[in-house]
């Protein structure tokens, strides 16, 4: 994350920004500021946003990362990773939840 002085975000930097701007400009890019690279003003999410919402966001605007703001404050930051993460052992969960069930 990229933010100014006072806390607040002005953009995200990732793999896929540099990369950008790599194929754009070549080698210059590595001596190139934050700020030309980024993706200003990002995308991000509240605490109680639901994880399905934040899934459909990211695969909409085709991004991998979002900040987790609570009251202009960002208290973290959520990936894709963690959303497959987390299907992932909801539906495990919810396999064993049915055998256990079909075996009693």
């Amino acid at each position: 994350l990229v933010v100014d002085n006072g806390g607040a975000i002005t953009g995200i930097l990732s793999e896929r920004d540099i990369v950008r701007q790599l194929g754009k400009n070549g080698s210059t890019t590595l001596s190139s500021s934050v700020d030309s690279c980024m993706t200003a003003n990002p995308y991000h999410c509240a605490c109680q946003d639901s994880i399905d919402d934040i899934l459909q966001t990211m695969t909409t605007r085709r991004i991998r990362h979002m900040p987790v703001m609570e009251d202009k404050e960002i208290v973290g930051v959520i990936s894709i990773g963690d959303i497959v993460k987390g299907k992932i052992d909801e539906t495990e969960q919810e396999a064993a939840a049915l055998r256990n069930y079909i075996a009693t």
